[in-house]
């Protein structure tokens, strides 16, 4: 009887081991090291963005599109829609545009009409 006991002793310790182990097994986590360039190098949109918005929410600029149809309520998504790539360039080209000059407002609006055909 005591070597039915001792099987049974070490069956249960092990059955126990095996039971714990598999209830403190998780999912594994899976890193690796960032480079701090491809971090810099990541387009970083969302000022650009702002900036359109920004640009599309003076007063003339939403008169004239209106006049073309644009409802002043799809505005917002619709720069929303804009891949990072047209952001980007949409962005860089109002700010290159000069300040106060009257074919300022006549350029955003054909890139906004432009973008928003594409969209």
């Amino acid at each position: 009887m005591s070597t039915w006991n001792s099987i049974l002793r070490k069956a249960t310790t092990l059955l126990g081991v095996a039971i714990l182990a598999m209830g403190l097994s998780g999912s594994p986590a899976y890193a690796q090291m960032v480079e701090t360039e491809s971090l810099l190098a990541a387009p970083q949109t969302e000022p650009d963005r702002v900036q359109i918005k920004d640009a599309l929410n003076r007063e003339d600029i939403r008169q004239k599109l209106a006049e073309l149809g644009v409802d002043a309520n799809d505005i917002a998504g619709r720069v929303d829609s804009l891949t990072d790539e047209e952001a980007r360039t949409l962005a860089q080209r109002i700010d290159s545009l000069p300040a106060g000059a009257g074919t300022d407002v006549v350029t955003i609006l054909l890139l906004v009409i432009i973008i928003i055909l594409l969209v």
